[in-house]
């Protein structure tokens, strides 16, 4: 199957109340959109602070960072209590992500026409869709796994850019 599932993390950003966030992708047990969003938040938005103050202010450690810079949470660990998601200097961590449940991180999609149809619809600002495009950074098209896209401005591609003056 080429179509990749693609989630707009731009759009997830305006949304109040994600209708989405809950689905689970494909069968039990595996990964809801809420946990998908999450890790590409902390894989392509979250800034990788060197002193990450998500990380001090953990109260049961389970934020760490990867020998890449990536900030990963502990579903085990996490008692919800969203101390991260206040004390980040840029505002990229979502309420919404702190569900105290443990879940599997495993990516799958749904396959059948009328499962994805149904994700798509359940998203109230259209953040979900399924497509044949491939990962472009030009279209800030990042890929998560093999069957997932984000779609997201790359902080690192953005201070790369040098800045235009206006006219």
């Amino acid at each position: 199957m080429a179509d990749k599932l693609i989630i707009d993390l731009e759009k997830c950003r305006t949304c109040t109340e994600c209708s989405a966030g809950n689905s689970w992708l494909g069968r039990p047990f595996f990964a809801t959109v809420k946990r998908i969003r999450e890790l590409a938040v902390f894989q392509f938005t979250c800034r990788r602070c060197e002193s990450a103050p998500c990380i001090d202010v953990c109260p049961v450690e389970a934020l760490a960072k990867g020998p890449d810079g990536v900030v990963t949470r502990s579903l085990a660990l996490c008692v919800a209590c969203k101390s991260c998601v206040a004390v980040c200097p840029f505002g990229t961590l979502m309420n919404d992500f702190f569900d105290y449940r443990m879940v599997y991180a495993d990516y799958y999609y749904p396959e059948r026409r009328e499962e994805r149809e149904r994700l798509v619809a359940s998203c109230p600002r259209q953040a979900l869709s399924f497509g044949g495009e491939q990962a472009d950074p030009k279209k800030n098209l990042w890929p998560l796994g093999e069957h997932i896209l984000i779609r997201e401005y790359s902080w690192e591609k953005l201070k790369e850019e040098p800045e235009v003056e206006p006219k």
